[in-house]
């Protein structure tokens, strides 16, 4: 078997569809690199089941469809189809008939992925069993890619064992077997599960039986309430239909009652409505009355308020006049004043005026003084800021110098404490004994792991133990199951046949039962019950006997003979149970008796004396000339002949015959008996199955128990051993990162001192330059404070001038402002007594025009 053909569409780079055919033994691909030649192992490798994307070269199993280019768009799925040439039949099975085997894959975007077998849709399981045992496969030997040989040189026993297993052809037998296997322990588990359910179910069952009984009962107690209640609801609707009749007829009593009531109260009604129109009429009369009696009420008190009204009117228009006088006067003697006032303020306005003009021509000279010394002071004052400045600024160099000083002397302080400290703290790190502690945990790791894999052992013995226990007993329960249906059979058996039998016997005479249940014989034993027939014989000795099978033994006849009068109805038959007689007629032919076939301690030689047995007709016809008058013989097949007489015995069902009916009940018996202590027996092996069953479990469950809390030591010491191993992590990391966090700090610390030489050096220059710039400041203060001097008397004089100035100002501006107010009160003081004037004409006119009282 070879590979013939290889298809490839929407698969990586091979965005079309393209077949490469393998026309030989060796088919090389050569190309540039990125050309795409390592895509067709990938694609072999992908159609042959590979699911791991690490294996393709790709992150998710998406990526092995095209994804688009600048000149193509992506495609939406990818498929590769293998075509391998078959024609030696190294696929056997079901496809060795075919010279042609086809395996194709497509993946779409949503990573749904189909397999197809020769067109037929199957799962990558059938692919894999295909080739299990060709060497062929996603991961196997035939494929040599990448690193391979150097893998397959390196490769540890377990590996190179499954390469060579491969090559051998037994792996798919491995599969198998182990497929096998697996499926053998989930039937066991599902076994162990099916029996444990059938134990709960068991034990269940004792409980639903009662709750079926409850139920039951539930039923029975619902039907009887059901029927108590419907025939309490009738009582009560009993009860309430003659409550109805007898409230009906009180109704209508009450009613006529209701009728009479309503009439008495029209007539009063209509009395009361007569006196209501007559209340009416005087309520209308009164009413009138009592309006004219208001009216003339309301007029006199109009007229007596409007009197009040006019006096009160009268006295506040005296009042106002009087008030009117008086203020005429006041607003007189304000005019005069108002005059005298405006006289003064005209002569201080002549007196400030000159003076105010020469402190304002005083104050514009000064200004321009002050301007002039303002600027000197400004440029001054400029200097000594650019000066400051400087200054400022080679004392911020020296400060900023000092303090990188500090910094650096701190910092290099620190570097240095903290590379002590890293020697301090890698010191205090023991690895020695870290080790040992992980090496201490590994072996009781080991340890316990070797005590858990022996309870697991244990376990399973356990488990074996009660697997055998469980198919013991559920033999047994097989078996007991099949006795109990044996058993029921049996008994249905017997109780058809004994229900035959009696019947038979008559022993359900109900004729004969009250005679014998009197005379106690009703439990006496039948002859067909005591006698044993030779096996062939059944039927000649039941015809024989006929109804004296029937018989029933007693131990004494002549005791009943006194009772026999008392049997008036029915079929009754005495046989004594002892020989009375044992004279037996002595036998002239060389015959068997019928007599010699039964076996009995009955007394039968009355019955049956004189009759021989014969195998077959013609001998009984042979021997018939040679009998006695009273002597006859019988066939086995119950034909019955003597000199002069010949009877044929024949049944229409031989099943009816009460002797072998009688022979089976006994066989029955036997078999019941035999099953019944083979049932017993059975039992008490179920019941030993059950105690060692129970003893089996309860060593499960301390073993489970002792596995769980080994599994839960060895958890801890796992737990244990991985704290210490990121414990030793950890310490190695830190010892790393101290060590290098010490070397930084030695390299910062030698920069840092360079870095304070270089700023102390700084510093010192800064400090020069201001020991150098003293004497300028001096000078420069000097001059300044002179300027500022000068410009502060000359601000003085300025504001004294300006104070002066500004109460001139304000006397001139008082006395103008005052003026003004004066004449103003002067002209409103007019108008006032004007209209007090013409007020007083108007109070006098309203005065005179007020009526007396």
């Amino acid at each position: 078997m070879q590979l013939a053909k290889i298809k490839v569409s929407g698969f990586k780079s091979f965005v079309d569809p393209t077949t490469l055919p393998l026309l030989s033994n060796l088919t090389a691909i050569v190309g540039p690199n990125g050309c795409g030649k390592s895509n067709i192992i990938d694609a072999v490798t992908w159609v042959m089941g590979e699911s791991s994307p690490k294996y393709l070269r790709g992150e998710s199993l998406t990526d092995v469809i095209f994804n688009g280019s600048s000149a193509r768009k992506a495609i939406g799925q990818a498929s590769v189809e293998l075509i391998f040439d078959n024609s030696d039949g190294t696929i056997g099975g079901e496809y060795a008939r075919f010279a042609e085997i086809s395996i194709k894959r497509l993946l779409d975007r949503d990573s749904d992925s189909s397999y197809y077998l020769n067109g037929t849709r199957c799962r990558k399981k059938d692919i894999v069993e295909l080739f299990l045992g060709t060497g062929i496969g996603p991961r196997s030997y035939s494929i040599i890619g990448q690193n391979m040989i150097a893998k397959l040189i390196e490769a540890k026993p377990d590996e190179l064992r499954t390469y060579i297993e491969e090559a051998a052809g037994i792996s798919k037998y491995k599969e198998r077997k182990h497929e096998t296997e697996l499926r053998i322990k989930h039937t066991q588990e599902n076994l162990m599960r099916v029996n444990d359910i059938c134990r709960e179910l068991e034990k269940q069952l004792a409980h639903l039986k009662q709750q079926a009984n409850v139920a039951e009962k539930y039923k029975v107690l619902k039907q009887q309430e059901r029927t108590l209640k419907a025939e309490w609801y009738g009582i009560e609707w009993r009860d309430l239909n003659e409550r109805q009749v007898s409230q009906s007829l009180t109704i209508q009593q009450q009613e006529t009652a209701l009728e009479a009531k309503n009439s008495e109260m029209l007539t009063v009604e209509q009395a009361h409505q007569a006196l209501r129109d007559e209340r009416q009429s005087a309520q209308a009369s009164y009413q009138t009355v009592q309006k004219n009696y208001y009216t003339l009420g309301n007029e006199i008190t109009r007229l007596e308020q409007e009197i009040e009204h006019n006096q009160v009117r009268k006295d506040e228009l005296e009042k106002d006049l009087l008030a009117l006088n008086h203020d005429k006067n006041t607003l007189e003697e304000l005019m005069n004043e108002a005059d005298d006032h405006l006289a003064e303020i005209n002569e201080t306005l002549k007196v400030n005026g000159p003076a105010y003009v020469a402190l304002k021509n005083n104050i514009n000279e000064l200004k321009a003084s002050f301007i002039k010394a303002e600027a000197g002071l400004k440029h001054s004052q400029n200097e000594w800021d650019e000066f400051q400045k400087y200054i400022a600024e080679t004392t911020q160099r020296a400060q900023v110098e000092k303090t990188n000083i500090e910094h650096l002397e701190k910092r290099m302080t620190f570097l240095e404490n903290r590379e002590a400290s890293l020697k301090t703290q890698q010191v205090q790190f023991n690895f020695n004994e870290l080790h040992a502690e992980i090496e201490n945990t590994r072996q009781e790791i080991k340890h316990n792991e070797k005590v858990l894999s022996g309870k697991n052992n244990e376990l399973k013995t356990i488990y074996q133990e009660i697997n055998n226990i469980q198919n013991k007993k559920q033999q047994a329960e097989i078996t007991l199951k099949a006795l109990n249906t044996d058993k029921q059979k049996l008994l249905g058996q017997l109780a058809s046949l004994n229900a035959l039998q009696q019947t038979a016997l008559g022993q359900n005479d109900n004729h004969v039962l009250p005679w014998l249940k009197k005379h106690q014989l009703d439990r006496n034993v039948r002859l067909a019950q005591q006698v044993q027939v030779e096996k062939g014989w059944e039927l000649a000795v039941e015809k024989i006997l006929g109804s004296y099978l029937q018989a029933i033994c007693v131990d004494q006849i002549d005791n009943l003979v006194p009772h026999l009068p008392d049997f008036k109805k029915g079929h009754l038959c005495l046989l004594n149970k002892k020989n009375l007689s044992s004279e037996t007629r002595p036998n002239n032919l060389k015959l068997s008796k019928l007599l010699e076939k039964i076996h009995s301690d009955l007394p039968l030689n009355d019955l049956l004396d004189g009759i021989y047995v014969a195998e077959s007709l013609e001998e009984a016809h042979r021997l018939v000339s040679s009998l006695k008058p009273n002597e006859s013989i019988v066939t086995r097949d119950g034909t019955w002949v003597s000199r002069s007489w010949v009877r044929l015995l024949r049944q229409a069902n031989p099943e009816e015959s009460i002797l072998e009916r009688e022979q089976k009940l006994k066989l029955l018996s036997s078999q019941l008996s035999d099953i019944e202590k083979k049932h017993k027996v059975i039992e008490e092996e179920i019941a030993t199955y059950q105690d060692n069953l129970r003893e089996q479990e309860q060593k499960r469950d301390m073993m489970q128990r002792i596995i769980h809390e080994q599994q839960t030591r060895v958890l801890e010491h796992q737990a244990k051993n991985k704290l210490q191993q990121e414990k030793l992590s950890q310490w190695q990391t830190q010892t790393e990162k101290y060590k290098k966090e010490q070397d930084e700090c030695h390299q910062e610390l030698i920069a840092a001192s360079e870095h304070l030489t270089k700023s102390r050096q700084a510093q010192q220059e800064a400090l020069s330059l201001l020991t150098n710039q003293t004497e300028k400041r001096d000078t420069l203060i000097n001059h300044r404070e002179n300027l500022r001097e000068k410009v502060n008397a000359i601000q003085e004089q300025m504001d004294q001038q300006k104070d002066e100035l500004h109460t001139h100002e304000i006397k001139v501006e008082t006395a103008k402002s005052q003026k003004a107010s004066l004449e103003q009160n002067k002209v409103q003081l007019k108008n006032q007594i004007i209209n007090l004037n013409a007020r007083h004409e108007s109070l006098t006119q309203n005065l005179s025009h007020v009526p007396p009282n």
